[in-house]
């Protein structure tokens, strides 16, 4: 999904750098973003839109409201066979009236390794990451083995007859406002914006909430976007 946005936004005409921002500061020329391999980059505007990285406290010039989960996915392989057999499954999000959060569920899709994954998620527990090295770190992991097991009873639940070949655990982020709506809007400085917390929402919903950061960005706010919620981000 980065891989496709990323070509997407350079036939739009935008230079992709591959580095990781390390910092962002105001100053006299404008805004300027450091990047991990010592590059210094500078805009008349920026707009952070770092996901669960977003609490890092050197992204923006105050502490940003927002409550990242660490989250472990699962993916199921099936043979190309069973791919084809359930190749008319949708997207699901399942929520039963016993649990709060529910899962989403990905049909076989072939990954690059070749292969057919079926793709689960939904922690049955909420597991807080405190900082961006908690974030980092999580990353790093497989995730929890009681996810795992969960999303695996919830698989043979829902598909009894299922035939899998193996399975493997990745690693995700969830990122949460105090509204359950997304962030978009300026910091205290009028020059860094924010757009952040998809709330379990933020992939499907990416196309949308990408188009009104780059609406704020352009126009300085989303007042004639006809949305009844309050966007605005909460600083603590």
């Amino acid at each position: 999904m980065v891989a496709a946005q990323s070509i997407l936004a350079k036939k739009a005409g935008a230079a992709v750098i591959k580095a990781t921002v390390t910092k962002i500061r105001e100053s006299s020329a404008g805004v300027q973003v450091e990047t991990d391999d010592g590059a210094v980059y500078t805009a008349e505007k920026v707009l952070v839109a770092a996901g669960g990285f977003s609490i890092n406290p050197d992204l923006l010039p105050a502490r940003l409201d927002l409550t990242v989960f660490a989250r472990t996915v699962a993916y199921f392989e099936v043979d190309e066979d069973e791919a084809e057999a359930l190749g008319t499954v949708p997207s699901l999000i399942y929520k039963p009236e016993f649990d709060v959060d529910g899962i989403y569920l990905l049909p076989p899709i072939r990954y690059p390794d070749g292969r057919f994954y079926i793709k689960i998620g939904g922690d049955p527990d909420n597991v807080p990451l405190e900082s961006e090295a908690d974030v980092c770190a999580w990353f790093k992991s497989r995730g929890t083995k009681a996810t795992r097991e969960y999303l695996t009873r919830v698989l043979c639940d829902l598909m009894p007859g299922i035939r899998v070949l193996q399975s493997e655990t990745g690693t995700c982020v969830t990122s949460y406002s105090p509204s359950g709506y997304p962030m978009i809007g300026f910091s205290p400085s009028d020059r860094i914006a924010v757009l952040t917390a998809g709330c379990g929402a933020g992939a499907k919903s990416s196309d949308e909430i990408g188009r009104l950061g780059a609406v704020l960005m352009a126009e300085g706010s989303l007042a004639d976007e006809g949305y009844d919620v309050d966007f605005a981000p909460s600083f603590s």
